[in-house]
């Protein structure tokens, strides 16, 4: 079957919306699991995209569907800022808790997003960890070490 060509502005979108989200045509072929160039005759309107393909594009590029299918929608401005904002912060949560949880410790989050350092068999409720948290903005330790003799 020979490759249908489509209106391109719709192949530019696939590709503007890839790269505001920070991503080549090889790493959404990856995560569609496609082949890299038929991303890239998405992109340049050599390849009709499927309905089901373009749902899964618009997730992985945190991108609504309607942006693909209509010419006059728009992407608020913001849209490719607060993707990379939502990429870093995962990274970031990510390098916390390796860093600030060390071996027989992990990190809880209090409601107003402060992380304590707690041990890792620990039970604790959300309540306490509040506390905790808020004892921790005061400076004041809630675990005491133990003196040695």
């Amino acid at each position: 079957m020979p490759e249908q060509k489509i209106e391109n502005w719709q192949g530019d979108r696939l590709r503007e919306a890839a790269e505001k989200a920070g991503l080549s045509a090889s790493e959404i072929a990856k995560r569609m699991k496609k082949s890299q160039p038929l991303v890239s005759r998405w992109w340049l309107g050599n390849r009709k995209i499927s309905t089901d393909d373009l749902v899964k594009y618009a997730a992985i590029v945190g991108v609504p569907v309607d942006y693909f299918l209509h010419k006059e929608h728009r992407l608020p401005e913001n849209q490719h800022i607060r993707q990379k904002i939502d990429r870093i912060e995962a990274e970031l949560q990510a390098v916390r808790q390796a860093v600030e949880a060390p071996s027989g410790f992990k990190t809880v989050k209090a409601t107003d997003g402060t992380r304590i350092c707690i041990p890792a068999d620990s039970d604790i409720d959300q309540e306490t960890i509040d506390a905790m948290a808020e004892l921790q903005r005061h400076g004041v330790s809630a675990v005491r070490e133990s003196k040695r003799a």
